[in-house]
């Protein structure tokens, strides 16, 4: 069939043929051999054979199913040299900007020149990332990562591969693709860098490894190897290498339940962002869970609610304005839960339902997960256990990042279906959680866990002095905390203990210092039990709480 085109012709279909996508007439006018009035020829012969497409704008390719044998012959015409070729004259005369990018690293790689495609691809991502467009970068970066796999023991190979390689591991986190390929991606860049000496790499493949682990639930693993990342940069310490860390310390601070640091840190990477320097901060974790959601989160677990109300608020409302964004179901549920947290289920009960229906309309099943925790929360603090404990028997796990839970009345529902005799949860329940956490580095959870080891101590009659143990040592990981509700509540149980033992003024001390821990709230909210510790010659206190104001407290 070929054979019914002359030279000059079968160049033409060999060139639409390298192209590989639609081309407009002006352009292939400028590559073909053909004068106008042969290509009109060439192009009519070409529509009646079946061979060529002419598209709604115009625009010319070949089809899509030609024969085999026709394909080979032109194959056999696109040899490097001729593709080489094709490539200098669209330099020359500047029109290689009309094709794709995927098309333009095709040529370059047709004419041998893996090199050039690999640099060509890599600043081709750097633009569509720049341009919000992550998984268009993500695609140009896999391939050239792709290309330069096979000469990576190559000198010269060695630094493009390690700047790809790095790019790739933060995007297949970012966009959650392909996660389980990259151990071995890290393997790669590790024996490069260690080649090149490059210490910069090294300290990220330790840092992303953690966070690989993290992404996994193997939260004390992925603890470990951040700390590792976390102590070379700071002995690298230059400003570069603690820009790219911090983002990875937030994390380390936030496995341990250090929320204050955390804060610090996430409003350090705020002051780095776009939101106050006009820069892009590019991040490793994927939008709902990077260091916005978790400042903000953070925020209400130490008791600043305003401002995290603020940052979650907004979070929501710019997804939600965002076209294409999936994320606002996400974070308006994590705005329910930290409503719940202040005291105002109403509101959080008419944003939980409201994400709800739009994660199962959209199929997030990671928001669906929060919602149902959070419509969980919501029941347990309406004091309907039996209603909490369905939800929570009946959620199905789909976080991979890091534990469960990050707010404690998690559990403080399972101590309270414990009691109420509600059998045990198989994958979910408090001894096993109560074991998990103390084993784990969260210090939050741990001094939770600590407090209700201490009150399952008092219901079996254990000695004072267990119990007091166990609350010190609550004391202890609370302290570095920064959450002040549930250091107040441990030093509440500890006052209870010490008039028990009849020591009244550590009692009053310990009662002092969780009414100054509760801050305004103290006056709505302190336990009645303990309320005689406080009176000076002043009105007694009132009545009993405000449930809307206790829940946080007593739950």
């Amino acid at each position: 069939m070929l054979h019914r085109f002359n030279s000059s012709q079968q160049l033409t279909l060999a060139i639409l043929r390298a192209l590989e996508e639609p081309v407009s007439i002006d352009l292939l006018t400028s590559l073909t051999p053909l004068n106008s009035s042969e290509l009109q020829e060439f192009l009519r012969k070409g529509i009646d054979a079946g061979f060529i497409a002419i598209h709604t704008d115009g625009d010319i390719s070949l089809v899509a199913d030609l024969p085999d044998g026709f394909s080979h012959r032109l194959d056999r015409i696109n040899t490097k040299d001729h593709i080489s070729e094709l490539v200098k004259k669209m330099q020359m005369l500047s029109v290689q900007d009309s094709l794709g990018d995927n098309v333009r690293v095709s040529l370059l790689v047709k004419a041998e020149r893996e090199y050039d495609a690999v640099l060509f691809a890599v600043g081709a991502a750097r633009k569509a990332i720049r341009s919000n467009n992550s998984p268009k970068g993500l695609d140009l970066l896999e391939i050239a990562l792709k290309l330069c796999l096979p000469h990576i023991d190559v000198l010269q190979w060695g630094p493009v591969f390690l700047e790809t390689v790095n790019e790739v591991l933060r995007l297949r986190f970012n966009l959650i693709r392909d996660i389980d390929g990259i151990p071995g991606l890290i393997a790669h860049a590790s024996r490069v860098a260690e080649r090149l000496g490059d210490l910069r790499t090294l300290t990220r493949c330790d840092l992303v490894n953690g966070l690989y682990s993290y992404f996994m639930g193997r939260t004390k693993e992925g603890f470990q190897l951040l700390d590792s990342g976390l102590k070379q940069a700071d002995a690298l310490g230059d400003d570069d290498i603690m820009s790219i860390s911090a983002e990875f310390r937030s994390v380390y601070y936030y496995l341990q339940g250090k929320y204050k640091d955390t804060v610090d840190i996430c409003e350090a990477i705020l002051r780095q962002s776009s939101l106050e320097s006009g820069q892009h901060l590019e991040t490793f974790l994927p939008e709902h869970l990077a260091w916005p959601s978790a400042l903000g989160y953070c925020s209400a677990l130490l008791g600043r609610y305003h401002r995290s109300v603020g940052i979650l608020d907004t979070l929501w409302r710019r997804a939600s304005m965002t076209r294409g964004d999936r994320n606002s179901c996400f974070f308006e549920a994590l705005l329910g839960i930290v409503l719940i947290i202040m005291g105002r289920r109403k509101d959080a009960y008419e944003h939980l339902v409201s994400a709800r229906e739009e994660a199962g309309n959209i199929g997030n099943a990671a928001a669906l997960h929060v919602v149902m925790k959070g419509l969980a929360y919501y029941s347990y603090f309406e004091g309907d256990l039996k209603e909490a404990y369905r939800i929570t028997k009946d959620i199905t796990f789909t976080e991979t990042i890091g534990p469960q839970y990050n707010w404690p009345v998690s559990l403080e529902m399972l101590y309270a279906f414990d009691l109420k005799g509600f059998p045990p949860i198989p994958s979910f329940n408090l001894e096993k959680e109560i074991e998990r956490v103390l084993a784990g580095p969260n210090m939050h959870l741990r001094g939770v866990s600590l407090r209700l080891k201490a009150l399952q101590a008092r219901n079996r009659g254990e000695d004072l002095g267990v119990r007091l143990s166990l609350l010190e040592m609550s004391e202890a990981d609370l302290l570095i905390t920064g959450d002040p509700i549930e250091l107040a509540k441990t030093r509440a149980e500890m006052a209870r203990v010490k008039i028990a033992q009849n020591e009244i003024s550590s009692a009053r001390d310990l009662a002092l210092m969780a009414w100054e821990g509760l801050g305004g709230y103290g006056q709505e909210f302190f336990p009645d039990d303990l309320a005689g510790m406080l009176r000076v010659n002043g009105p007694k206190k009132n009545g009993s709480a405000s449930q809307d104001m206790i829940d946080r407290f007593m739950g």
